[in-house]
């Protein structure tokens, strides 16, 4: 029962510490600097964009 329960404590302290890295690697990713559009920044355009508003008849 000894055994079972120290290889038990040891994975959770394992897993806690696994969990303590991953945490602190995603508050790094998501710090990352804002990019700012400069004002004559030109949109993307789409095909939908293109389209005249009038709709056929499905039927």
């Amino acid at each position: 029962m000894i055994v079972f329960l120290s290889i038990l404590s040891g994975l959770v302290v394992l897993n806690v510490l696994l969990l303590i890295f991953s945490v602190n690697g995603v508050k790094a990713k998501n710090e990352k600097p804002v990019q700012h559009l400069s004002p004559n920044a030109v949109p993307k355009l789409f095909a939908q964009d293109f389209k005249n508003g009038e709709f056929k008849k499905a039927v």
